[in-house]
């Protein structure tokens, strides 16, 4: 009997260890794919290339925006804006941090990016702290946008429910000024 269950228990130890190391692999494969897309998002953000960073961003928010041309037009706006508010982002110096492992909701891959963005509020050097979730819808081959603001995820919630967040944890926005750490949104 003893040896019988060892025969069984061999093939399911390593059934379960090559399914950890695919499920492994996989999620491995899709960070990959995602950490090559999140470059090239940021590339199109430093050189204000509104056209190229609309097709990054999750294509219902471009339309509620007024599609690419009205994407275009408030990205276009927003540093003017800023500006009227005593601040000044710094774009050039915006980092993205370790994507969150990626997990799969209602057959859409998902991951949330921790992003830096420095900036000046009235001569003083500040970072606002916030995120960017990362959807994919065919197996991380195109991945799309959304901020992690309060309006990203009411999108969110609106497009995928609220069981959505059991799965992936959006962060609070933050602002550092003067070595202290203040909520945003």
């Amino acid at each position: 009997m003893a040896n019988f269950s060892k025969s069984l228990l061999k093939p399911l130890l390593i059934m379960l260890v090559c399914g950890v190391s695919s499920s492994h692999a996989a999620n491995t494969q899709h960070q990959n794919l995602l950490l090559k897309d999140l470059d090239d998002y940021l590339q199109c953000w430093q050189n204000q290339n509104y056209r190229c960073m609309a097709t990054y961003v999750v294509p219902g928010v471009v339309k509620q925006m007024g599609g690419v041309e009205g994407f275009i037009n408030i990205m276009e706006s927003v540093p003017a804006l800023m500006e009227s508010q005593g601040m000044r982002l710094d774009i050039s110096s915006m980092t993205m941090g370790v994507p969150s492992p990626v997990a799969e909701y209602k057959g859409v891959l998902m991951s949330v990016v921790p992003t830096r963005i420095p900036f000046y509020l009235n001569g003083e050097r500040a970072v606002m702290n916030g995120s960017i979730v990362a959807l994919s819808e065919n197996q991380a081959g195109r991945w799309y946008y959304v901020e992690g603001t309060t309006e990203g995820v009411q999108f969110l919630a609106s497009a995928f429910g609220n069981d959505l967040f059991r799965y992936i944890n959006v962060p609070r926005n933050t602002m550092e000024l003067n070595g202290q750490v203040f909520p945003i949104d």
